[in-house]
C-alpha cells in the first residue's frame, strides 16, 4: 500500500516514520495510541504554532486534537411517551375524569442502517399521535353510533394466517359486533381515520386496514390495525391504530413509583373481606426485640393464602 504526494511516492511505513521524526523535532510527544489522522493534525497544529499561524475562526494558536470519552445519547422513536409522562397533568386538566385524549406533533427517529425507498424509510421524520384514555373495563365510545355504519375494507389476522390476502368490506359496527375489531373505541378511530384519509384525497379503492398478526403485534398492544395505501411500491402503512391497554402507564408507574391511575367514585360501594395481619406490638417487641420490624414486614407481605395457613398453624400451636 502506498500514498501519493504531489512530487513523490513514499511507502506508508516510511511516511509514518517521517511524521514521528517531524513531531519529535518540534517537541510534541507521539504515542502508539495516536493514529495516523491524529498525527497529521498534530503535525499541522505544531507547524502552525511555530509559524505563528492562528486558527481561521478563533484567531488563536492551534492545539492538538483532544481525546474525550464518547457519551451515548438516545433519540425517541415515537412521540407517544410524551403523552404518558404527562398523564397526571393531563388527567388534572380533565378534572380527573376519563375518557379524554391528547394530541402531539413532533420529530421521531429510527435507526435505519440503510435509508431507502424515498421517504418511506428515513432516520428522522415528523409524526402526529393521539392517545385516547378510556376505562380498561369499559371501552365503549359515546359517539360510536355516529360512525358504526361507515364501511371499510378489512384484512384481518385470520385471513392472513391462512396465507390469503382476500379483503372484506364491512361496516365498523358489524366488525366490532363480530369481534374482528376489538372494541368500540378502536372501531371509532378506525372509522375516523378512514374518513380523514378519504377527505384529503386518498382513493378509497386503494385504501385498506390490515390487522397485525400475533407474530408481529407490538408487545404493548392487544389489537392493532394499519391503514395501508396501495401505490407503485405496493401496500404501504401510513397510519397505525392500536389498543395499547395500560402497558405504558403501568411500566412508568413501576419505574418511578408514581401512580398513574384514575380514581372514580362508585355509585354503590364495593365491600370485600380479606385476611390482614394485626400485631400486638407490645408482645411482639418483648418477644423479638429489634427483629420485630423484620417480622412485621415479612408477615405483611404474605399473600392471603399464606396468612390463612399461618393463622391455622398458630391456632394449632404450631409455630416455626
Amino acid at each position: 500500500m502506498q500514498t501519493r504526494n504531489s512530487s513523490t511516492i513514499i511507502p506508508v511505513k516510511t511516511w509514518a516514520s517521517c511524521v514521528a521524526n517531524t513531531l519529535s523535532k518540534i517537541q510534541i510527544p507521539i504515542t502508539r495510541s495516536v493514529n495516523r489522522s491524529c498525527s497529521i493534525l498534530c503535525l499541522r497544529a505544531a507547524s502552525g504554532r511555530q509559524a505563528n499561524i492562528p486558527g481561521k475562526s478563533s484567531q488563536k494558536s492551534l492545539s492538538c486534537p483532544l481525546f474525550f470519552k464518547a457519551v451515548h445519547r438516545y433519540l425517541r422513536p415515537e412521540t407517544a411517551q410524551g403523552h404518558f409522562l404527562n398523564f397526571s397533568r393531563l388527567l388534572e386538566f380533565n378534572n380527573g375524569r376519563v375518557p379524554f385524549a391528547s394530541a402531539q406533533i413532533g420529530r421521531s427517529f429510527r435507526n435505519e442502517i440503510s435509508p431507502r425507498a424515498g421517504l418511506l424509510r428515513v432516520r428522522e421524520f415528523t409524526m402526529a399521535e393521539i392517545e385516547h384514555y378510556v376505562d380498561p373495563e369499559d371501552k365503549r365510545h359515546e359517539r360510536f353510533r355516529e360512525v358504526k355504519d361507515v364501511k371499510v375494507v378489512l384484512l384481518d389476522r385470520h385471513v392472513q394466517s391462512s396465507g390469503s390476502t382476500e379483503t372484506k368490506k364491512m361496516s365498523v359496527g358489524d366488525a366490532v359486533a363480530a369481534g374482528t375489531i376489538a372494541n368500540e373505541t378502536l372501531g371509532y378511530f378506525i372509522a375516523r381515520i378512514y374518513q380523514f384519509l378519504v377527505k384529503i384525497g386518498i382513493n378509497e379503492g386503494r385504501l385498506r386496514f390490515r390487522q397485525h398478526m400475533a407474530n408481529e403485534m407490538a408487545h404493548y398492544a392487544t389489537d392493532c390495525w394499519d391503514a395501508e395505501i396501495h401505490n407503485s411500491t405496493g401496500w404501504t402503512e401510513c397510519v397505525g391504530c392500536a389498543d395499547r391497554a395500560a402497558y405504558d402507564l403501568t411500566v412508568h408507574s413501576q419505574r418511578t413509583g408514581h401512580p398513574l391511575v384514575v380514581r372514580q367514585a362508585l355509585k354503590e360501594p364495593i365491600v370485600t373481606e380479606r385476611e390482614v395481619p394485626e400485631f400486638n406490638k407490645k408482645v411482639l417487641g418483648k418477644t423479638f426485640g429489634k427483629d420485630s420490624a423484620v417480622v412485621q414486614s415479612i408477615v405483611g407481605e404474605m399473600t392471603e393464602t399464606r396468612l390463612l395457613e399461618l393463622k391455622r398453624n398458630l391456632a394449632e400451636g404450631y409455630v416455626t
